[in-house]
């Protein structure tokens, strides 16, 4: 097995739409203001070039982060947040 193709897939599945989309619903993240949730509700609502893009999934994505750390078989994952129910500033 080629392991650079390997990582490199694996990094690219790490920031999928599909895997935020699954942490967005198994977190509940549409209860915090910063995803926007709180009193008037847009994390749903449609953003993007795309129309069926949800708001709350560029939010997430903006603040993930994944690198191949160089030299070793590492792959970085990181996430901020405001709320420190989520972690603080980065976990």
């Amino acid at each position: 097995m080629d392991m650079e193709n390997y990582l490199e897939t694996q990094a690219k599945i790490l920031q999928s739409e599909t895997l935020a989309l699954q942490t967005i619903k198994s977190l509940d993240l549409t209860r915090y203001p910063e995803f926007g949730g709180g009193p008037n509700p847009t994390a749903w609502a449609h953003s993007g070039p795309a129309p069926q893009r949800p708001a709350i999934l560029g939010a997430f994505l903006a603040r993930l982060s994944v690198k191949r750390v160089p030299n070793s078989r590492l792959i970085e994952v990181s996430f901020e947040a405001e709320d420190p129910q989520l972690g603080g500033a980065d976990c």
